[in-house]
Parts: C-alpha cells; sequence; structure tokens
C-alpha cells in the first residue's frame, strides 16, 4: 500500500489519468482485503490521494472517464468504514448530485 501511495504522489495525485485511478480503485476494491484498506484509511498521503481524486470528480467540468472514478472510490472508502471518511463522501456524492442537477436544468424549472 505505501508503495503505491508513494508511486501516485511521487508522479503527482492529480497527473494520474482517469483511466489508471479507474483501473487502481477497482483492483483495491476487488482484490484487497481489510488490513489494506485500513492501512489506506490510516495513511495521510493516501487520505490526500482520495480527497483530491474525489474533488476531481465533483467538479462540474469533470468528463465521463473522471465521472467514471468516483464510485469506485466510494466504494473503497465505504469497504474502509470509516466515519470521517464516509462523512466526506457523502458530502460530495451530494455536492456532485447538486452540480449535476444544476447543469441539467439552470434555470430551476
Amino acid at each position: 500500500m505505501q508503495q503505491l501511495v508513494g508511486k501516485i504522489v511521487e508522479y503527482g495525485i492529480s497527473e494520474v489519468s482517469a483511466q489508471t485511478r479507474l483501473d487502481i480503485l477497482t483492483k483495491i476494491r476487488d482484490n484487497a482485503g481489510n488490513n489494506y484498506f485500513r492501512a489506506w484509511l490510516e495513511n495521510v498521503s493516501a487520505m490526500d490521494i482520495t480527497r483530491e481524486w474525489l474533488k476531481t470528480g465533483a467538479t462540474i467540468n469533470a468528463d465521463n472517464q473522471v465521472l467514471e472514478t468516483v464510485m469506485p472510490l466510494l466504494h473503497v472508502c465505504f469497504l474502509c468504514l470509516y466515519s470521517p471518511v464516509l462523512a466526506l463522501i457523502f458530502f460530495f456524492w451530494r455536492y456532485l448530485s447538486v452540480m449535476r442537477c444544476r447543469q441539467m436544468n439552470p434555470y430551476g424549472l
């Protein structure tokens, strides 16, 4: 886990492509054990990655490929069962939903 986080931080958290993010998150979600998820949550850099990738996915101008990374990221965070992260996830998910609704219906009609 630390090696993966180190490589992502070294490369640049925001520089990782949407497809690579999706691949990483899907493999973590599908193959990692509880210890991995716990270690992810206890690592400050991993939480920075989570926060930045969620923010990127929650932007109004996010392309479809970036939006596809949000749900696997949410799955990874939910599997961790860590309440502060869950609160952050719900905040960003709600924010994303509101922003998408406003984009689809800017006049509130």
